[in-house]
Formats: structure tokens, C-alpha cells, sequence
């Protein structure tokens, strides 16, 4: 029986035709490629090593999950306690699996959500452009950690701007709302004290709706008990 315990609860969605992932870390690190169901991650690398699993199930606060590797059948558990969202993940990992769900084609929003006691990191990015040049991107980053909060944006052909202090973040149905103050710490002839208001609508597959609109809320939720 190999133990772990998922404090740190990372949830990546890539839906581009060059990686069309899943990419999840509780206490283990399970990754789909190319749209097939989640295996286990032995390494962090791109060229990741994935082994198959097997009679994934969540009682209570526990994963429990097989892998046979070299004829030897190991069990695995994850303690879920110690971080809110850790169930949720767990119980989206069984369904996908059980139903033999796969990311579709077509959807532009790639979802990148971390959590833990006191760590938000949330980053959206529009990869309808499916390019590698930064001055095409768009992306939105929340960051809330012990030591304060801060939004970045890029929009295209814009350079990057970042502002460090979150005064208000809601989710309403798939659209994320975020205020800051307007100061843009990265340009220093941008003087403007006016908030700043940054709307984002997430084009997601329904199928992975829920389990963003647990992690977003939970992760507001979190950034919202901390805001001064």
C-alpha cells in the first residue's frame, strides 16, 4: 500500500490540438494525453511516464487505485482531508475514467487552477490562435498567497500588465469578473488610480464545467476571506 495526501491540489485543462490534456496533481499526479483517460505521472517532464490504473474509488475521504507494473498489482491511497476542493477532484477523476470521458476539440479557454491552505493560483489563457508568439497571446493570472494578491493580463500586441491589490472577485455562470486598483506596477508612466475591471467567459466542454466551477468557487472563496 503506498499512502500520500493531497494538500496542494493543482487542475490543468488543455484543450489544444498540440497537447489536448488533463493534468491533475493530488498527493499523485494523473495525466491524460491526446484526449485518453487519466494514468499516473511518474515524472514532471513533458515526456511524461504514465502507467495505467485501476478500480479507482472514493470512500469518504480516501482515493484508493491499482496499478500493475512488472505482474506486481500495487494499491494506492490518497488522504483527500486536507484540502477542500481534494474530494471534488478525486470524484472527477473516478467519473472520467468510469465513463470513459475525452476532451473534445473546438473549445478556446485553457483552465489552470491551484489550491491549498493559503495559495490561489487561477490562469486562463485563450488558445483560439493555437500560436507560440507571446505578442498573440491573451491570458488572465489571480495569484493570492501569505504575502499578498495580484492580477496579470496580456491582451494582444499589448505588453503584460500586472496590478497587486484584488478588491473584488465573482463567478457568474462562466464568466469570472475580477477588480483591482488601476495602477500597473510594470509601467511607471501609467499613474491612473481608477479600478480596474477584467472580464473573462470561459468556452469550456460542459462535461468539465462542474468540476471548474467547484475549483474557481473554492478558490474565490479563499481569496474573498483575505482580501484587506
Amino acid at each position: 500500500m503506498k499512502e500520500s495526501k493531497a494538500e496542494m491540489i493543482s487542475f490543468l485543462l488543455d484543450p489544444s490540438n498540440s497537447w489536448r490534456r488533463l493534468d491533475i496533481i493530488i498527493g499523485e499526479n494523473f495525466r491524460t494525453l491526446n484526449g485518453g483517460s487519466f494514468k499516473l505521472n511518474q515524472t514532471s517532464l513533458a515526456d511524461a511516464s504514465l502507467i495505467a490504473i485501476a478500480d479507482i474509488k472514493v470512500v469518504g475521504m480516501t482515493m484508493f487505485y491499482s496499478v500493475k507494473q512488472d505482474k506486481i498489482i500495487t494499491t494506492f491511497e490518497i488522504d483527500l482531508s486536507k484540502n477542500i476542493v481534494a474530494s471534488a477532484v478525486a470524484e472527477f477523476i473516478q467519473n472520467y475514467n468510469g465513463l470513459k470521458l475525452r476532451i473534445g476539440s473546438g473549445y478556446t479557454t485553457s483552465v489552470q487552477i491551484k489550491i491549498s491552505k493559503e495559495y490561489v493560483y487561477i490562469r486562463l489563457e485563450d488558445i483560439s490562435k493555437n500560436t507560440s508568439n507571446i505578442e498573440d497571446k491573451k491570458w488572465l493570472i489571480i495569484c493570492f498567497n501569505k504575502n499578498g494578491d495580484y492580477v496579470q493580463v496580456k491582451e494582444p500586441f499589448i505588453p503584460q500588465k500586472r496590478y497587486e491589490i484584488i478588491e473584488s472577485l465573482r463567478l457568474e455562470d462562466l464568466t469570472l469578473n475580477v477588480q483591482c486598483n488601476g495602477e500597473d506596477v510594470w509601467d511607471e508612466s501609467y499613474n491612473s488610480t481608477e479600478p480596474m475591471i477584467f472580464t473573462w467567459e470561459l468556452d469550456v466542454e460542459p462535461q468539465f464545467e462542474a468540476i471548474i466551477i467547484t475549483l474557481l468557487n473554492a478558490g474565490i472563496e479563499l481569496v474573498r476571506r483575505n482580501l484587506t
